[in-house]
């Protein structure tokens, strides 16, 4: 495996109980400045949607005999 000296941090960030306005800021601004969101199945759309047009978008969760 090769190391990018340009990759930024990896940062994981938890989105609270679920409303948007009970995330911490910190979290909104990792969110809000990423380049790209890995996210699961149980992440609110308002969450999601903070994220930067430009930001890559991968849902990486499934539910109870949900698609993986």
């Amino acid at each position: 495996m090769s190391h990018d000296p340009e990759a930024g941090p990896v940062l994981l960030v938890g989105a609270g109980p679920g409303p948007v306005d009970l995330m911490t800021l910190r979290a909104v601004r990792a969110v809000e400045g990423a380049q790209a969101l890995l996210y699961d199945a149980l992440i609110s759309q308002e969450a999601i949607a903070l994220a930067p047009p430009g930001c890559i978008r991968i849902e990486t969760g499934k539910r109870s005999a949900g698609p993986a």
